[in-house]
């Protein structure tokens, strides 16, 4: 998964655990991981991407997830 904010780039795995963290201002070829250097961010923008994957299990036009 993947989160943007600003000039924050998040990617978690599929358990929703953080990958990589970059500052695409300073660092558009996203070559320096910050995901240990800044926690308090890591942990807001994942706790933003839940809320936006809630959003979209919730979203009431969404299509049936059910076999066919």
């Amino acid at each position: 998964f993947v989160i943007r904010k600003g000039n924050w780039k998040l990617l978690a795995d599929e358990n929703y655990q953080a990958m990589d963290l970059f500052n695409l201002a300073e660092d558009p070829l996203e070559f320096f991981n910050l995901v240990n250097e800044k926690p308090r961010l890591v942990k807001q923008l994942l706790q933003l991407m839940m809320e936006k994957l809630k959003s979209i299990e919730n979203d009431p036009i969404r299509p049936d997830k059910s076999p066919i």
